[in-house]
């Protein structure tokens, strides 16, 4: 893995953005992707948490597993054979971190889309389980926190192939989950964003409808 991936991830405000972008974008299958990613990892700012854990003690073999590890098999079998243990949780971490990128990826394929549905939603599972394995560390249970707004936010109005009519995500889902954390005391550079976040959503509520509205229709049309 990537040692950037572990650096602390720091990020810039959204709402001029929002104001310029959605006026701008096209409701072609690349601008919506491309607009969604933008939207989702400069949505707020949000700490490395393996760069976070790295720093604290630990054995330094096994952190050299995780720095080799190639795939999410390596990371969960890592994990497996050290619950409870800061190099278990961030090889969780790690993996919950893959299954967002590669599903907001391939959110807007067609041919990719059922696979993405489902790697965002493994990924939100786990940052739940990890938000609530991390109460010891505020920092890293936050950070979680986080992910799952934004997954939240990324599946708005979204719904599985085989099941239609249930949606994975609305934006009242998305805007509480950062509310969620936005309200925790005390403040952090996290909390902050978050709650930023959650008034641009209720501010900008028809424009994220539509933004969303049209990427779902946009990933579901034929080749």
């Amino acid at each position: 893995m990537k040692a950037e991936h572990r650096k602390e991830l720091q990020t810039n405000e959204l709402a001029d953005w929002m104001g310029h972008k959605l006026d701008s974008l096209k409701t072609d299958k690349r601008s919506w992707t491309t607009g969604l990613v933008i939207v989702l990892l400069v949505g707020g700012a949000i700490a490395g948490s393996v760069y976070f854990l790295r720093g604290t003690s630990g054995s330094a073999a096994l952190w050299g597993r995780l720095n080799t590890a190639t795939d999410t098999k390596e990371l969960e079998k890592l994990a497996q054979e050290h619950p409870n243990t800061r190099v278990g949780r961030a090889a969780l971490f790690e993996v919950a971190r893959i299954q967002y990128q590669e599903g907001l990826r391939d959110l807007a394929s067609p041919d990719l889309r059922a696979s993405a549905l489902t790697k965002l939603l493994k990924a939100r599972e786990q940052y739940e389980q990890l938000s609530a394995e991390c109460k010891d560390s505020p920092q890293l249970s936050q950070e979680a926190l986080m992910w799952i707004a934004k997954i939240d936010e990324a599946l708005i109005n979204a719904t599985l192939p085989e099941k239609p009519g249930e949606k994975l995500s609305d934006i009242d889902r998305a805007i509480q989950s950062y509310q969620k954390l936005g309200q925790l005391t005390p403040e952090t550079f996290q909390t902050k964003a978050a709650a930023e976040r959650a008034k641009l959503l209720q501010d900008k509520r028809a424009d994220f409808e539509t933004f969303y509205t049209k990427l779902n229709e946009a990933a579901a049309k034929p080749k």
